[in-house]
C-alpha cells in the first residue's frame, strides 16, 4: 500500500529581511526613541517591513530594533515579526565584511549601515511510500513519553493564568520551530523553564500540549477555532489542519460566519477554508 509522506527540515532563508541606514554618522541622540527608559534603554527602529517566504508564500511583517545603554555605544540587534520567527543576525558597515553578531560597537566611522536577518522556517517534502502492515507499531509520541515521563530533566512548564501545565521538552520542540527557539537560545523561557501563556485559556494550552504528544484532541468542548489560533502562533502546522478538519466536521450555519471571519484574519493559512465556506453558504 502506497502512502503520502513528507520529509520536515529547517531551512534558513538568507538576508529576508535588511534595513539600509545611510550617513549614519549623522544619528544623533536626540533621533533615538526613548520609550525603554524604564531599564535605561534608547532605540532606533526601522519602519515595517514585509518579505515572503518564496517556498511557502507565507507573507511576513517585522520591524528590526537596534537598543544602546548610551549612544554612541554598543548596539544589541533584535528583530520581531509575524508570524513569529526564529531569526539570525549579521550586519555590514560601510559596504565592508558582513559579520553574524547580535552586537556591534556604533562609532562616528560608520557611514552606511546595513543589518540583514535571516529566518528559520520548516519546510516538507512530500513524497510515497509502501507501508509495512504493523498494526502493533505505537506512535512514535507514545514512544516518546514512555522514555521521558520519569526524566525531569526533559520537562518545562506552562503557565496560563493560575494553572501550571508540564510538558516534554523534545516533543514540543520537534513541533513548533517557535519552542525549538526558545530552549535551544539564551530566552528567559530556557533559563525559567518555564513558557508564561496569557493570551489562551489554561484549557486550549491542555489540548496543544495533549496534540503535540498524541496527534489528537479527545474534547474538543468547540475549541477549534481557539485551537487554530494558537496553534498559528506557535506555528505547528498539523495542529492548524487538525483544527480546520475539526471546523468542517463540526459546523453549523451560525459557524460559517464566524469561520469566515477567522479565515479574513489568516488569509495565507485559510484560503481553502474560506472558499469551502462560501460553496456551503450557497447551498
Amino acid at each position: 500500500m502506497s502512502l503520502g509522506a513528507a520529509l520536515t527540515e529547517f531551512v534558513t532563508i538568507e538576508k529576508l529581511f535588511s534595513w539600509t541606514i545611510n550617513n549614519a554618522n549623522r544619528v544623533k541622540r536626540e533621533y533615538l526613541n526613548d520609550r525603554m527608559k524604564c531599564v535605561s534603554r534608547f532605540y532606533l527602529q526601522s519602519p515595517q517591513m514585509t518579505a515572503t517566504d518564496p517556498y511557502s508564500k507565507v507573507k511576513y511583517t517585522g520591524n528590526i530594533k537596534l537598543s544602546f545603554d548610551e549612544f554612541p555605544g554598543t548596539a544589541t540587534i533584535s528583530f520581531q515579526s509575524s508570524p513569529s520567527s526564529s531569526a539570525q543576525y549579521s550586519y555590514q558597515i560601510n559596504d565592508g565584511e558582513i559579520k553574524r553578531a547580535t552586537n556591534f560597537s556604533w562609532n562616528s566611522g560608520i557611514k552606511k549601515l546595513a543589518i540583514f536577518i535571516d529566518v528559520t522556517v520548516l519546510r516538507s517534502t512530500a513524497f510515497n511510500v509502501t507501508s509495512l502492515n504493523r498494526n502493533n507499531l505505537n506512535k512514535v509520541g507514545n514512544q516518546l513519553i514512555k522514555m521521558y515521563k520519569d526524566d525531569p530533566s526533559v520537562k518545562f512548564t506552562f503557565k496560563s493564568g493560575k494553572e501550571s501545565i508540564k510538558a516534554i521538552k523534545p516533543i514540543m520542540m520537534s513541533r513548533s520551530i517557535v519552542f525549538k527557539a526558545m530552549f535551544e537560545t539564551d530566552m528567559k523561557e530556557k533559563v525559567q523553564n518555564v513558557v508564561e501563556i496569557t493570551d489562551f485559556e489554561a484549557k486550549i494550552v491542555q489540548k496543544l500540549v495533549e496534540f503535540c504528544e498524541t496527534d489528537t484532541v479527545e474534547n474538543l468542548e468547540s475549541c477549534e477555532i481557539e485551537l487554530f489560533k494558537i496553534a498559528h502562533k506557535y506555528r505547528i502546522q498539523e495542529l492548524m489542519d487538525f483544527a480546520v478538519g475539526k471546523m468542517s466536521e463540526n459546523f453549523t450555519i451560525a459557524k460559517i460566519f464566524e469561520y469566515l471571519r477567522l479565515a479574513d484574519l489568516y488569509t495565507n493559512e485559510l484560503d481553502d477554508l474560506k472558499e469551502w465556506c462560501l460553496k456551503v453558504a450557497l447551498k
